[in-house]
C-alpha cells in the first residue's frame, strides 16, 4: 500500500506545451498536517487556500500543473479529457493592482479554455471573459 503526504506538481510551458523539469511545487494531502509544523506566527494563508483549491481539482479528477507564461505563473492548469481550464487564486482582487497582478496572466493566454480568478470576494469583478468566483461558489460547485 502506498501512502502520500505530498502531491508533486510539474511546471508546465504554456507557450511551448511542454513539462518543465524544474520547480516542482508541492501540495499537502491533508492541509491539517501543515498546521502541526507551522505555529500561528508562521502560516502562509495564502499557501494554505491554494493548497485547498488544488485539492479540490484533483478530487474532481482534474490533472494539475502549474502553468508558465514567459516571466508569469498560472497559478493552475487543469486538465482532463477533452477539457482544459486556467484558475488563479487570490485572497482578495479589490484592489486594482491585486486584480491586475491575477488577471494579466489569464489575458495573454490566447486560447478559448475557460478562465477562473478565485478569491474571497463577494462583488463579481469578472472581466474580458475572465469569470471572477467567490472561492467559497468554487469549492460548492459540482463541476468546475
Amino acid at each position: 500500500m502506498n501512502s502520500l503526504l505530498l502531491y508533486q506538481t510539474k511546471r508546465e510551458d504554456l507557450i511551448g506545451k511542454k513539462i518543465l523539469k524544474v520547480s516542482e511545487k508541492y501540495y499537502i494531502v491533508d492541509p491539517g498536517v501543515y498546521y502541526l509544523f507551522n505555529d500561528e506566527n508562521k502560516r502562509d494563508l495564502g499557501y494554505l487556500r491554494e493548497n485547498i483549491v488544488y485539492l479540490e481539482l484533483r478530487r474532481h479528477g482534474y490533472k494539475v500543473t502549474i502553468g508558465k507564461l514567459y516571466d508569469i505563473e498560472v497559478d493552475f492548469v487543469c486538465k482532463k479529457p477533452g477539457k482544459t481550464t486556467y484558475i488563479q487564486v487570490a485572497q482578495s482582487i479589490m484592489d486594482p493592482n491585486t486584480r491586475d497582478r491575477e488577471f494579466r496572466p489569464l489575458n495573454k493566454i490566447k486560447d478559448n479554455y475557460p478562465k477562473y480568478v478565485l478569491s474571497m470576494d463577494e462583488i463579481n469583478l469578472s472581466s474580458n471573459g475572465i469569470i471572477h468566483m467567490n472561492i467559497l461558489e468554487f469549492l460548492k460547485a459540482d463541476e468546475i
